[in-house]
């Protein structure tokens, strides 16, 4: 096959554009024609495959695209769908705290009773948005001479009966004084347990010892100084105490066993009868002691203390402070 035949060939293929006409009338005579114009077609063809391969990496990118679309999309479909449903659905119930107390003008009492009211205007915005709502609430709540002292402003300050912060800045002003520094530590220093329990002693003490801000060495041996003897004894035979908080958990526990076993001991012991001959065991006292009297010697049986020296943890023939002889009850 000749050159220029196959040249023909070439350009007879199925998707080659086709040739104009003076191609093919020249081309017989001028081969150069032919390969020049083969030459083009050459061209063409790679210009083409170009062209193609751009409009494939189009659609890939438009295909990628189109996925990114769908999942964002899909997000935002699932988004909404979670905050409908949330919409929907009713808001948790919020702790509820109680209103505070009454207020009557205790000094010591102020800032907690301030304390309480904000805690109800956090816990209801809504309700206590405005100043003036808060301060009805808080003059609801006054009596005695904090209700005296707020009618008095209240008539006399106009201003103040819509700005809350001016309003408790003037109440605290007037009864806000709670005990503190030198004089907490004088009361916490006189502070005594008595006939109450270590449990209602150690709340008062507490109290004082936030406000007077000693060490916990100065407060244990405070602490230990105002207790019953009874309870000095008991701790006194214990091991030390780390801190304020095990030495006044130790003696809570230690008075309640006390307490009880003093509740055992008075359910225990007999009520004598009016009746009965005066025991053996009922010795004559010192003159020096008072004659008891038939309700305190009952009393002095059923709570289990000793009839002579009215101490715990004995009875009258045991009893340690009672002489040899004397005269009788």
């Amino acid at each position: 096959m000749s050159t220029l035949q196959s040249c023909k060939s070439i350009l007879s293929y199925p998707g080659c554009p086709p040739l104009p006409l003076p191609f093919y009338r020249d081309s017989n005579n001028d081969p150069s024609f032919l390969f020049q114009a083969v030459s083009s077609q050459g061209q063409l063809l790679g210009r083409h495959d170009t062209l193609l391969k751009a409009i494939m990496e189009n659609q890939r990118a438009s295909a990628a695209h189109i996925a990114q679309l769908g999942s964002m999309l899909e997000n935002l479909t699932s988004s909404m769908a979670q905050s409908a449903a949330a919409a929907a659905s009713p808001p948790p119930p919020s702790s509820h705290v109680p209103d505070p107390e009454h207020y009557s003008g205790d000094m010591g009492k102020c800032g907690a009773f301030l304390l309480q009211c904000s805690l109800v205007f956090s816990q209801k915005p809504v309700t206590y948005a405005s100043d003036s709502s808060k301060i009805a609430f808080v003059m609801g709540l006054l009596q005695d001479k904090a209700l005296a002292w707020a009618s008095t402003v209240w008539q006399n300050t106009p201003d103040i009966r819509h700005d809350y912060e001016h309003f408790e800045a003037e109440l605290k002003k007037v009864f806000d004084h709670p005990v503190q520094g030198k004089e907490a530590a004088r009361r916490m220093l006189a502070l005594h347990q008595g006939t109450r329990s270590a449990a209602e002693y150690s709340v008062e003490f507490r109290t004082l010892a936030a406000e007077a801000g000693w060490d916990d060495a100065a407060l244990m041996s405070v602490f230990t100084n105002g207790l019953s003897e009874q309870l000095k004894d008991e701790l006194a035979v214990k091991d030390e105490y780390e801190d304020l908080d095990s030495l006044i958990s130790a003696a809570i526990r230690l008075d309640n066993r006390i307490r009880e076993r003093r509740r055992d001991r008075s359910l225990s012991v007999p009520h004598p009868s009016l009746s009965q001959p005066r025991s053996s065991d009922e010795e004559p006292m010192q003159l020096s002691r008072t004659h008891l009297t038939p309700t305190e010697r009952s009393r002095r049986i059923r709570s289990g203390e000793c009839i002579y020296c009215g101490q715990f943890g004995h009875f009258l023939a045991a009893c340690p402070v009672r002489p040899k002889g004397g005269a009788h009850q």
